[in-house]
């Protein structure tokens, strides 16, 4: 499995935000909003400290998820509740 496989998986089933941060290096990593894995640390302070671009899984799925073309197969994808779909 891979880390945006992963992360997309994470995003949908938690319902969290979730990104990829790439740095400049060609490394990356996992960056999970509401609860951090135990390499958070060494990621964080990455971030703090080499340039990297951060792409939010989460925002890309919701904008799918709510762009106009893709709203007829929300009914066909089991990841919403009845009352989500209707918000």
């Amino acid at each position: 499995m891979t880390y945006f496989f992963f992360s997309i998986i994470y995003s949908i089933t938690t319902r969290s935000n979730v990104s990829i941060v790439f740095f400049k290096s060609g490394e990356f990593g996992l960056w999970l909003e509401d609860s951090q894995p135990s390499g958070a640390n060494y990621l964080s302070e990455m971030m703090k400290t080499k340039t990297h671009i951060r792409v939010s899984i989460s925002d890309i799925i919701r904008d799918f998820l709510l762009d106009k073309p893709s709203t007829f197969i929300l009914h066909q994808i089991p990841i919403l509740n009845p009352n989500e779909m209707r918000f």
